[in-house]
């Protein structure tokens, strides 16, 4: 994939090439971490473009009288015309992202009646870090951000489920509340042996304890 970054301050523009997991965002965000710690000023992605490396140096050539080093070029009329006739644009994007904060998440967390050390456990980090996290004594790094609102969508989803009797969870339950999908699920159940009674449902302590189990190997 190609990306178009620009820079905050200079206005010039990447054109660069990266691929990996997620969204084509998530995957330009990456890329312009790796960078922009040795860059003064911030880093925004523009807009991005299906392509290979040899597309990359295609685009080099053809505005290289715009080139100021490497893959930085001057942020001219017919770069910027390229970019919004040939790219999928990405900018203000991050603008309308919805981001909560320390104190939002931590108040999710409580009324789901969830310990720091569950939420760490889903995670997969230890509960001083989501201590300071919710303190916002540290900032989660973009991964762990991720993961941790994905962790509390997933159980605010799981909270939605029609409730079951007392000390008892459904499969569904235990895929939504455990973050892990219906195949494994299947598989802890079957690898511990619970059973569930006449209605579906099994005995939720039995569960937390073959979680607990299967992630300690």
């Amino acid at each position: 994939m190609i990306y178009f970054a620009q820079d905050t301050l200079t206005l010039s523009i990447k054109i660069g090439h990266t691929w990996g997991e997620g969204t084509a965002l998530e995957a330009i965000e990456r890329r312009i971490s790796a960078f922009q710690t040795g860059c003064p000023s911030k880093i925004i992605p523009l807009a991005y473009m299906e392509g290979c490396k040899t597309k990359e140096h295609a685009l080099h050539e053809r505005f290289r009288e715009y080139r100021l080093e490497r893959e930085w070029f001057k942020n001219t009329p017919e770069l910027i015309r390229f970019i919004k006739e040939n790219a999928v644009s990405l900018e203000n994007i991050e603008k309308k992202r919805v981001t909560r904060t320390p104190g939002e998440n931590k108040k999710r967390r409580e009324t789901l009646g969830v310990s720091q050390a569950d939420l760490a456990s889903h995670i997969g980090v230890s509960t001083s870090l989501v201590s300071f996290w919710e303190r916002g004594a540290r900032n989660p790094r973009p991964l762990y951000r991720k993961q941790w609102e994905k962790v509390l969508g997933r159980l605010e989803k799981a909270a939605e489920l029609p409730e079951a009797p007392e000390g008892m969870i459904s499969l569904e339950g235990i895929q939504k509340l455990r973050t892990i999908g219906q195949p494994l699920a299947e598989k802890l159940v079957r690898k511990f042996g619970l059973k569930a009674n006449e209605d579906g449902y099994y005995v939720r302590e039995e569960l937390d304890e073959a979680f607990r189990r299967w992630k300690s190997r």
